[in-house]
């Protein structure tokens, strides 16, 4: 009997439906590029020889609850079900699911409040004018009140907790999900577009270069990606059926996941120019000296090919029809073998013996010691 009990309740590897397999892929990528980014934040600090700020240590953890996210939600994926009809999933493989459901909103919770707050704080310490701080500290207060929605909303929807995964609890009762989930999901957006906004006034007036310009206006599309993406989330969160959550949740849990992320990389792209700055500088390095290593090539090539003429062509000729080529069996002087310099030596300086020069009066010398 008790073996019957245990093999009904066993939670097994369901097939990966179109959903699933684009779920999984989604968390991997947003997770490793996540992490890419945060990486290069602290790198940006150490270029700049500054201590990690209390902002960054709030992304690091963050990052950590975006792995905790990951963490639920591929599982959801493999033994929940999520991305097929519910008809297709057994009973006990939807109770794994909605369980590890409550366990996300947690980790979505506290790393997109802890992402809000790092941002608040990173304006405030780049635009230290006191209006913009106040705002920015405001901004910081309402995205802490709204990640203690989020935790709320999870313990208090459901009486007792375990009714959000199992109905049959005895007096157990829930609340209206869609309405809380999208009051939440609201509020996300406003403090979005609260955080957004707090900068611009102050970015307009700057005079800066057009190459920061652009950079400016990459990072801000993003954050108008971050603010789409929660929209699009709160939309269809709140039109979730619940009859069929495997099926209708696939979209949500993406951007769920989507959202974290994308607002991580927005977070750590504000202060990322000094990567930038040297990653391009070493690009023009790079391609200065190939240049000037092909431009050498080019200007040794034409000096052969001057050198492999006619010898009668480039030498200096004597009067009498002798060459100095003739001189190699002679005494030589101090100065070493004598070679004739090209068309665009000066008159003066014709010959160059190991780069000293012989001038008119060593050529006289020459033709005195040669001929008598």
């Amino acid at each position: 009997m008790s073996q019957a009990v245990s093999a009904s309740t066993e939670v097994n590897i369901i097939p990966l439906a179109q959903g699933g397999v684009i779920l999984v892929t989604v968390s991997v990528v947003i997770t490793v590029l996540a992490t890419i980014w945060t990486g290069l934040r602290i790198y940006a600090r150490r270029l700049r020889k500054i201590d990690i700020q209390l902002e960054d240590w709030m992304i690091l953890v963050a990052l950590a609850m975006l792995y905790v996210e990951a963490g639920f939600i591929i599982p959801m994926t493999l033994l929940g079900g999520i991305g097929r009809h519910i008809s297709e999933v057994p009973l006990q493989n939807i109770t794994y699911m909605f369980k590890l459901s409550y366990g996300m909103q947690f980790s979505y919770g506290i790393g997109l409040g802890l992402v809000k707050c790092s941002l608040c704080l990173t304006i405030a310490r780049i635009f230290f004018v006191k209006p913009v701080k106040i705002a920015a500290y405001t901004a910081a207060g309402f995205a802490v009140a709204w990640t203690l929605a989020v935790i709320l909303n999870s313990l208090l929807i459901c009486r007792p907790i375990s009714m959000f995964w199992d109905p049959t609890t005895a007096g157990g009762k829930c609340g209206d999900q869609n309405a809380a989930f999208a009051a939440v999901g609201i509020m996300d957006v406003i403090v979005d577009v609260f955080i957004f906004i707090i900068p611009l006034p102050m970015i307009f007036k700057l005079q800066i270069p057009l190459s920061n310009r652009i950079a400016l206006v990459m990072v801000f599309a993003l954050g108008v990606s971050t603010i789409v993406v929660g929209i699009i989330r709160t939309v269809k969160v709140v039109t979730m059926d619940f009859l069929d959550p495997t099926y209708s949740g696939m979209v949500p849990d993406l951007l769920t996941i989507l959202e974290l992320g994308v607002a991580i990389i927005v977070s750590s792209s504000t202060i990322l120019r000094p990567v930038f700055d040297q990653m391009f500088h070493s690009i023009a390095s790079i391609s200065s000296s190939a240049n000037k290593s092909e431009d050498q090539s080019r200007s040794r090539g034409l000096s052969g090919a001057m050198r492999e003429q006619t010898p009668v062509d480039r030498r200096h000729q004597w009067p009498d029809g002798g060459s100095l080529a003739e001189l190699e069996d002679e005494p030589r002087f101090p100065h070493g073998r004598a070679t004739a310099m090209d068309d665009h030596a000066s008159k003066e300086k014709i010959l160059v013996p190991n780069a000293i020069p012989f001038t008119t009066t060593h050529i006289e010398s020459v033709k005195r010691y040669r001929y008598g």
